[in-house]
């Protein structure tokens, strides 16, 4: 295998959300690392599965109404860009709450999508630390003051987050490795993607393992969280017992992996991706032979600013 497209994609009109390549990115005849590049799905990210099945499943309980229903969701960005894209092309207006600390990059996009950004004064999102998410906490006070117009699909406590990644993302991966897959690796964010994938890989076989990637205190990931600054996400919590192990990232390794990814192998990889290749070549150091698959999230595109504040020493947490 080098790099593996799947044929399997799941669509709405003219939307077509999955079926993203799977990239050989390191290893020999025997031991092989594989990134899910996931910036092929239309809004760029891994966000666009979770996205469509949170809408697509409210509109069939008729939470939705074109025209009417106003989706806001707090985000540190892709989540809210993927809405945007996935509900704006279905009729639905779209409006977003991220901490004030998100990349100058997806904020732009965000704007240029013509959605409504509420800047919140935070920390990275997702931190759902009691009383401490003013992001999180803004979006539940805006559709508690206006009653019906809103509807927040919160990807922290949704199934249809995990279902996503159960359905689309694991069987893609099964198929894309012809079976042996033997260890997954995925950073850790509201949970979705590594419960969802987890769950449906192991009842495959019960002989793959899980390993959570998870960011440092104080970090400067977004999209990934801490666990020990942050509550734990609800569909986390339900889908712990996937994860076999966990492996803890600095910022400066998960910048310096995104960057040899660009550098050394042309791959566009963002932070977070950054942090999943370092994850997923923790693992790889103990074997002698296997299949290790995990997920680039998105693309550097929507971090440049970020990665030449790193580059500069000005990020100076989450070391």
């Amino acid at each position: 295998m080098n790099e593996l497209s799947s044929t399997a994609t799941f669509s709405s009109r003219s939307l077509k959300v999955g079926g993203t390549p799977l990239k050989r990115v390191y290893g020999d005849r025997c031991l092989g690392i594989y990134g899910k590049l996931e910036w092929f799905n239309p809004f760029g990210s891994v966000k666009d599965r979770a996205a469509y099945y949170m809408i697509r499943s409210a509109e069939a309980r008729g939470d939705l109404k074109p025209g009417h229903t106003v989706v806001i969701e707090p985000t540190s960005g892709n989540t809210g860009i993927a809405l945007a894209g996935i509900a704006g092309a279905l009729g639905y207006e779209v409006e977003v709450v991220v901490p004030s600390q998100v990349s100058v990059e997806t904020k732009a996009i965000l704007k240029r999508m013509k959605v409504r950004v509420w800047e919140a004064e935070d920390d990275l999102c997702p931190r759902v630390g009691r009383g401490t998410d003013q992001a999180i906490s803004l979006a539940q006070g805006l559709v508690k003051s206006y009653g019906g117009k809103y509807f927040m699909p919160n990807q922290y406590e949704n199934q249809d987050n995990v279902k996503a990644h159960y359905e689309t993302t694991g069987p893609e991966i099964w198929r894309q490795t012809g079976g042996r897959v033997t260890h997954f690796v995925a950073g850790v964010g509201t949970g979705g993607t590594i419960v969802g994938v987890g769950k449906f890989l192991k009842e495959r076989n019960g002989e793959v393992k899980v390993y959570g990637v998870e960011p440092m205190p104080g970090h400067n990931l977004q999209g990934l969280r801490n666990l020990e600054e942050s509550d734990t996400p609800k569909i986390l919590e339900e889908g712990m017992d996937v994860i076999d192990d966990w492996i803890r990232v600095s910022d400066d390794e998960a910048f310096k992996h995104a960057s040899e990814l660009f550098s050394k192998k042309g791959i566009p990889a963002g932070p977070s991706s950054g942090a999943a290749y370092y994850g997923a070549l923790t693992v790889a150091e103990n074997l002698r032979k296997g299949v290790v698959v995990t997920v680039f999230p998105d693309s550097r595109h929507r971090h440049e600013s970020t990665f030449n504040r790193w580059i500069k020493g000005e990020l100076t947490r989450g070391k």
